[in-house]
This record gives structure tokens, C-alpha cells and sequence, in this order.
């Protein structure tokens, strides 16, 4: 399956091979989402979400990013496809205000909405960076260690699980 994924031999007109791989892919998905991030009390994080999610809207936020019912833990994966969906529709968005990107998704044809494609995925690499961040400074109560490199890793453990989800989604695609 992982030759399949890496020399992308699918037969494109075979829908078992596309089934097959799609729910490889959401198992890949599944068991990224059950491994928790380090440095986290993740206990104590479930119990404030059985407390607080009803009363608090950032609390209902964290939860909806970690999977939702209270019971998940925050994983690489818990930023999901979020970043990606954002930056697409900024992209389409400016697609209609910038005659660059116009032109490019209009009259370059495929090449140009590759590269349309390139800067969504630069710019949903920029909003899980910023949105790791905002987790972060929300979650600091609940780490164990808060120096400035065990809060980086796990930044850079947030952003590198939302770059593989859209990865992940661009061979499902």
C-alpha cells in the first residue's frame, strides 16, 4: 500500500484500488489522532473539557480542534484540515480582487492553478503556525514544562500534523 501511496501507481478507473486507498488513508488519519502530544496533563485537560465545554466558547473550540465528547486528547493531527480549508477560501477570495491570480487560475490553464494550489498550501502552513500558537498560549496551563523549546516542539508537532493531513487529503484527491 505505502508503493501504492508513494509512486501513486493507481489505476485511476479501478475504484476498488481508490477505495482501498482512501480508507487506508482515513485509518492513517484514526491512529494519528489517538497519539497525544507530549508535555501535556492530558487528564487534566479532559476534565476541564467535561467541565467548562457547555459555559466556555474557547474551550468548545479546543474540543471541536481535539476531536470533540470531551474524552479526546490533543494530538498532532488535532489541528485537522482547518488551516488548509482557511487558506483556500483567502485564496479563492483574493482569486477575484488580484488580476495575478486571475490571471493565473483563468488563462494559465493547469499550471496555474498549480500554483495557486502551491500558495494555498504556503499559506496553511502560515495559519497553523498562527493557530498552533493560539493553542499553545491557551493550553500553557496544562503543560508540564513551559519553557520556549518544549513549546516549540510542540508547536512544530501541531504544524507538521496539519501539513500531513493535507498531504494526506492531496493522494485522496
Amino acid at each position: 500500500m505505502l508503493e501504492l501511496i508513494s509512486n501513486k501507481r493507481i489505476n485511476r478507473n479501478n475504484p476498488n484500488q481508490k477505495l482501498f486507498l482512501t480508507l487506508f488513508i482515513l485509518l492513517i488519519f484514526r491512529f494519528g489522532n489517538s497519539i497525544p502530544l507530549f508535555g501535556i496533563d492530558q487528564i487534566a485537560l479532559q476534565k476541564s473539557f467535561l467541565q467548562l465545554e457547555n459555559r466556555n466558547a474557547i474551550m468548545q473550540i479546543i474540543n471541536m480542534y481535539s476531536g470533540g465528547g470531551g474524552i479526546a486528547v490533543l494530538t498532532p493531527f488535532s489541528l485537522g484540515i482547518i488551516p488548509f480549508i482557511n487558506a483556500s477560501i483567502l485564496i479563492d477570495l483574493l482569486t477575484a480582487i488580484v488580476p495575478f491570480l486571475e490571471k493565473l487560475q483563468s488563462e494559465e490553464g493547469e499550471a496555474g492553478r498549480k500554483q495557486l494550489t502551491f500558495y494555498k498550501k504556503v499559506l496553511t502552513l502560515l495559519f497553523s503556525i498562527i493557530q498552533s500558537g493560539f493553542l499553545i498560549f491557551y493550553l500553557k496551563a496544562y503543560f508540564y514544562n513551559t519553557d520556549i523549546f518544549n513549546l516549540s516542539l510542540i508547536g512544530l508537532e501541531l504544524v507538521t500534523g496539519a501539513m500531513v493531513i493535507v498531504w494526506l487529503s492531496s493522494i485522496i484527491d
